[in-house]
């Protein structure tokens, strides 16, 4: 567990630790987040930056106007473009494309740094009394956007909202909070049914709003964060105006407009006429047209991964040997290298850097001749395999099928065109392989764990069972110590890669960012999107 230098120091932790039994994971909130985003996070990831109807030389139309040449001048207001234009402004959704238009506004708890470490908010410093047993000292002196002062009763609201609210996303996060107790204005104390390694994690998505809103539809945003919500104008942009009573120091920016447009076309037409000076999710293939143009590109590896997910009940896939082999037979790597930039190939089910990434899982060297002559040996030959997919990821699921094709195995494809039915061909169970997409926002391999591969769990659609990987997660999912925490994860991801694989991890992606000459900009590998990471030139 990550510590703030501030932190109370633990107490002597005598209590006998209760084992924490399965019924649904708190990672589950990953599929009921963002569109299932267990699943579908990766889908979104395509759709904003792989596979456009429209090809990359839609920007060509572009090249004959001139370069962002404005005069740089002292910058007072900041245009952001976000690639959708969903909004609501309800705090305990837990969609990361919906919260990327409230993290200005709302603070939370605790907050992730660039390095998915946590790091104080509106707590100041906290510790653990007991195994079950956190407390927090809250920031003083802090007051919300409408003048209200910020106390322990608007974070025990904020909780209860969160915990309870009939529409919020966090119920499944929080689930484990049993109590919250309020020790005086400015010091809480959370409860927890067992003991809870990633409570910081989950506190850092929890908005804190005003005690009032508690129980009311939130239509308007008040926060205590840098940046108060002034105006929205419908499907086209929201206007947010600095708040000059921010605890953290002055706000950068006297103005701050988020821009939303799903069309792409729309969205580079906007940054190539200088509209909007950063550009969020630059489709990859558009990337060398903004290079020659002299835009600024960066790129930073993310949290989402794709992978095959073997049904091990399918009559090929039961045994471990037949399983490793079609892991093998599956170049990952060309598949990365021809995304152009795009993605990188991955070797396990988490990016490294998520807490519980096994630096000793080497990544497999692809031979298609070794392979063909250990699919022939097993019999597996001129076997058919059936595989589903959402319909748009043709590209995927033909690479896949051309791999296996090179060593003797057909494969029948099927594109779904919803991902309802796609949903009802992975609960029917008739495919032997199925292609997901995942995305471990709290920086910890133990949602994929729990979501995917413990035995019980509620999205375990390939029917794996394994009892020592069941015993491995169980453990990790209350030891409090980092370190033997991070030994249970690696042991847990090392037998459901190599030694009794549930699948075939494919790869991670990359995100790309553009912006104008005026600003420098450093993007998070949470996608986090927030206003002062923007650096004024």
């Amino acid at each position: 567990m990550e510590e703030n230098k501030n932190q109370i120091q633990p107490a002597n932790q005598t209590q006998e630790q209760t084992v924490f039994e399965y019924t649904e994971s708190k990672g589950s909130k990953i599929v009921k987040y963002s569109f299932y985003s267990i699943f579908v996070g990766a889908f979104l990831w395509m759709g904003f930056n792989l596979f456009f109807q429209q090809p990359a030389s839609f920007f060509m139309g572009f090249l004959k106007l001139g370069g962002q040449t404005e005069e740089v001048q002292k910058m007072t207001e900041l245009k952001i473009m976000l690639p959708y234009e969903e909004v609501s402004f309800e705090p305990t959704k837990g969609d990361s494309l919906i919260r990327s238009r409230l993290e200005n506004t709302y603070d939370s708890l605790v907050r992730p740094d660039r390095d998915l470490r946590m790091e104080p908010s509106l707590a100041l410093s906290w510790g653990i009394l007991n195994d079950t047993t956190w407390e927090f000292n809250l920031r003083p002196n802090v007051v919300f956007q409408d003048g209200s002062v910020f106390s322990a009763q608007d974070v025990v609201a904020s909780l209860n909202r969160a915990m309870n609210y009939k529409e919020s996303e966090l119920k499944d996060v929080l689930k484990n909070i049993s109590k919250i107790e309020v020790v005086d204005d400015l010091t809480i104390k959370i409860l927890t049914k067992v003991p809870d390694p990633l409570l910081l994690n989950e506190l850092a998505g929890v908005l804190i709003i005003p005690s009032e809103y508690e129980k009311k539809t939130i239509e308007t945003p008040v926060g205590t964060g840098p940046y108060a919500f002034e105006k929205i104008y419908p499907q086209d942009r929201i206007v947010y105006k600095r708040f000059d009573k921010y605890w953290g120091g002055k706000p950068k920016f006297e103005t701050v407009v988020l821009y939303g447009r799903s069309d792409i076309s729309q969205r580079g037409n906007m940054f190539l006429k200088g509209e909007v000076d950063l550009l969020t999710f630059v489709p990859f293939d558009a990337v060398d047209i903004f290079k020659e143009r002299n835009l600024k590109v960066v790129s930073v590896p993310t949290l989402s991964i794709d992978f095959l997910l073997f049904n091990v009940k399918s009559q090929y896939l039961q045994s471990v040997e037949n399983r490793n082999a079609l892991r093998l037979a599956i170049d990952t790597e060309s598949l990365a290298a021809s995304l152009k930039g795009s993605a990188n190939a991955i070797n396990q089910y988490a990016s490294n850097g998520v807490f519980g990434f096994d630096p000793r899982i080497s990544t497999p060297k692809y031979d298609a001749k070794v392979s063909k002559k250990t699919i022939s040996k097993l019999g597996l030959n001129d076997i058919t395999l059936t595989m589903s997919l959402p319909d748009g990821l043709q590209y995927i699921g033909e690479y896949v099928k051309k791999n296996l094709n090179e060593v003797g195995i057909n494969v029948l494809i099927s594109y779904f065109d919803t991902f309802e039915k796609f949903m009802e061909s992975v609960n029917s169970a008739t495919a032997d392989l199925y292609f997901f997409g995942y995305q471990s926002s709290f920086g910890d391999a133990s949602d994929f764990m729990k979501d995917i591969a413990y035995s019980k769990a509620e999205f375990n659609y390939g029917k794996y069972e394994n009892l020592t990987v069941d015993q491995l997660i169980l453990s990790a999912s209350t030891e409090m110590d980092p370190l033997k925490r991070r030994i249970f994860l690696q042991d847990a991801m090392n037998v459901i890669v190599e030694k009794d694989p549930i699948g075939v991890p494919l790869i991670e992606y990359e995100a790309f960012y553009s912006f104008s000459d005026k600003i420098d900009y450093e993007p998070r590998i949470d996608e986090g999107l927030y206003f002062d990471d923007v650096n004024i030139k």
